[in-house]
């Protein structure tokens, strides 16, 4: 959470060539996959299980768009609706890598142990 709100000095070159939309993607991915997992070795009871990834996806994009708004107030970050984009979407792959992924894997749906 830290690296969210430090300062961006020397960064302009990255944005310029949209690796920070990658980044991103690639961290809110990855974020909404660990609580997905989280979640769901938590719960024991299929019908919570099921609701772990909508939860952990939603936790996610949650996150990006507390952080996103915090930088808004802050004078030494900027607020980016394409970042806000680029989290949810991050989010959502997570979520789709959990279902479809993993779910294949184990050939049964969110069937971790717990």
């Amino acid at each position: 959470m830290t690296i969210m709100f430090m300062p961006a000095n020397g960064m302009e070159n990255i944005t310029a060539t949209y690796l920070d939309k990658a980044i991103h993607i690639s961290v809110f991915s990855m974020l909404s996959y660990l609580a997905i997992t989280g979640s769901v070795k938590r719960y024991r009871f299929s019908i919570k299980k099921m609701r772990s990834a909508r939860y952990g996806a939603s936790y996610a994009i949650l996150f990006g768009l507390f952080t996103e708004f915090g930088q808004y107030f802050l004078g030494y970050r900027s607020f980016d609706v394409l970042d806000i984009l680029a989290n949810i979407a991050g989010a959502l792959i997570g979520m789709v890598y959990f279902q479809f992924w993993i779910s294949k894997c184990l050939k049964t749906p969110y069937n971790l142990p717990a």
